[in-house]
């Protein structure tokens, strides 16, 4: 549970960034 709530603000901020890229491709 430690290890994944860690890992969440990672997936998160991974997340906003593949957005943002994405975002800036069009």
């Amino acid at each position: 549970v430690l290890s994944l709530a860690a890992l969440l603000p990672l997936l998160d901020t991974g997340y906003a960034l593949s957005l943002g890229v994405t975002i800036a491709m069009y």
